[in-house]
């Protein structure tokens, strides 16, 4: 993750291992937890009135709906990267982490988390 290309492409991406996606990955969740210390640790920060945010949901999506879900938000996100700073405007810092569930069994009619392990 590089802020001058925040999307790696297709092409790109495809030639990533499984090894290279663990790296990756632990330096991108290492970097979310380091800005995040770093935001908490300034003595006004007000998580509340600053607006900050951090959410999980679980969707069940075909491939294609995935597909457009990205590039919906990755489209929201890329038309804002180029603001420049002025008085009106605070940095914030936005990471996207899509990972599939694969669950071992389908969810019962009883619960939606049943699984194995």
């Amino acid at each position: 993750m590089r802020p001058e290309q925040p999307v790696m492409d297709p092409a790109a991406r495809a030639a990533v291992t499984r090894e290279d996606h663990q790296r990756a990955f632990t330096t991108f969740a290492t970097s979310l937890m380091t800005d995040f210390g770093r935001y908490l640790a300034y003595e006004d920060a007000d998580p509340h009135s600053d607006g900050v945010v951090y959410r999980q949901a679980a969707v069940w999506l075909t491939k294609e709906e995935h597909a457009v879900m990205v590039e919906e938000i990755e489209r929201a996100v890329l038309a804002r990267v180029g603001h420049e700073q002025d008085d009106g405007r605070t940095r914030h810092i936005v990471s996207l982490v899509v990972v599939p569930d694969k669950p071992a069994m389908k969810p019962g009619p009883d619960t939606d988390t049943e699984r194995n392990g």
